[in-house]
């Protein structure tokens, strides 16, 4: 069994560390003011649309 330990706890934890995020790192590139325009995120996808740009 693979083990590790933990650098914020300092323990020991039996099985592979899980690495995850609450969102992709394009989602965090959208000025948080706008997400809720621009952005749908929930637990299995997120949707970034295009900034609307004058011409």
């Amino acid at each position: 069994m693979f083990r590790f330990r933990c650098t914020c706890c300092d323990e020991w934890h039996e099985g592979m560390p899980g690495y995850s995020a609450e969102a992709p790192l394009y989602f965090y590139s959208v000025p948080a003011e706008a997400r809720g325009l621009r952005c749908s995120l929930d637990a299995d996808t997120c949707i970034v649309s295009v900034a609307l740009q004058p011409f």
